[in-house]
């Protein structure tokens, strides 16, 4: 009889595990969706979180520094020149968009697709 509550309480710890993976897994998988990205970015200047903005830029030049002081500097002129926020808004807005449709909207259920990075056009450079 102690085997069997044992086992029991092995196969509850066990499902338990799983619940909590589970959980992790989706809340870690929403964050990351294209949309969650614009809405995070959109917050850090508005809030100006360097620290959140840290882990959404990534410089296409290895040579740029991404620190603090450079991104204090990019909310501030964001924050006084709003055609080149729209624009910058408006570009992860189509990257989003153009991710869902390559990697969410045109792949089967089955299918398993590591999705492209979009690459910036010479006009957003």
């Amino acid at each position: 009889m102690a085997q069997l509550t044992k086992h029991k309480w092995l196969i509850a710890i066990a499902a338990a595990v799983i619940i909590v993976l589970a959980v992790i897994w989706i809340a870690l998988s929403q964050a990351s969706k294209p949309d969650r990205v614009l809405e995070k970015f959109e917050n850090a200047v508005k809030i100006k979180d360097t620290k959140q903005l840290e882990g959404l830029i990534v410089a296409d030049n290895p040579n740029a520094l991404v620190n603090n002081i450079s991104l204090q500097a990019m909310i501030r002129y964001l924050k006084t020149n709003a055609n080149s926020y729209q624009v910058i808004r408006d570009d992860i807005h189509n990257q989003s968009g153009w991710i869902r449709k390559q990697c969410m909207g045109e792949q089967k259920r089955t299918e398993t697709k590591k999705c492209p990075r979009p690459e910036m056009g010479p006009e957003r450079r």
